[in-house]
């Protein structure tokens, strides 16, 4: 009987362990060099149909077994929706390869309501920088994480730049301003 026991509780920690992969591996796809989640595809309304939006892509996404995402909200760009399988019909789409995803993204694309149809790409910072005081969120400008009693995120957003470039010396910035330490750390060595 113990044996049996410790043999029941050893397959369901193994199947626990196998779902958990399983569900892991199925939040994104790999399209070439690149990650993007099997939830969604990113798409912008033409501007013709951006005031009816609901009502020109009912049948469509019906159709192709979508539905717009209630809790994505987006005020930059005007008209961009996601689209998600739709969990309650028979027919919902599959973006679980890369062929299916790309083919989503042709499909909706030939309707002719979008200006573009895209994967929701999954990106990540690649690189931040080692400076203390951009650690610690005492260079709130540039990373304000609310230290020191300020509001967090108030900040130029500068983290996802480092992950395209960290700069080169053939980039001249001006600084316009009443002053400039030369001594800091990060401009003696770079003043011209």
């Amino acid at each position: 009987m113990k044996n049996f026991v410790t043999k029941k509780i050893l397959t369901l920690a193994i199947l626990s362990i196998v779902q958990g992969s399983v569900a892991a591996q199925t939040d994104f796809v790999q399209v070439g060099e690149l990650k993007a989640s099997v939830h969604g595809v990113l798409a912008r309304l033409k501007p013709a149909n951006q005031g009816n939006a609901v009502n020109a892509m009912a049948a469509t996404l019906q159709t192709e077994g979508m539905i717009v995402d209630p809790n994505f909200k987006c005020e930059i760009v005007p008209g961009l929706v996601r689209l998600c399988p739709d969990p309650n019909t028979v027919n919902a789409a599959s973006l679980a390869t890369d062929s299916a995803l790309l083919k989503q993204c042709k499909d909706l694309m030939e309707t002719g309501l979008y200006d573009y149809v895209e994967p929701d790409w999954i990106v990540t910072t690649r690189q931040t920088p080692s400076d203390p005081s951009y650690a610690d969120g005492t260079l709130w400008g540039i990373r304000n994480t609310g230290a020191g009693g300020g509001t967090a995120g108030i900040d130029v957003n500068a983290t996802p730049a480092w992950g395209l470039t960290t700069g080169s010396r053939d980039i001249i910035v001006a600084v316009i301003d009443t002053g400039i330490r030369y001594t800091h750390q990060d401009l003696r060595n770079n003043m011209w």
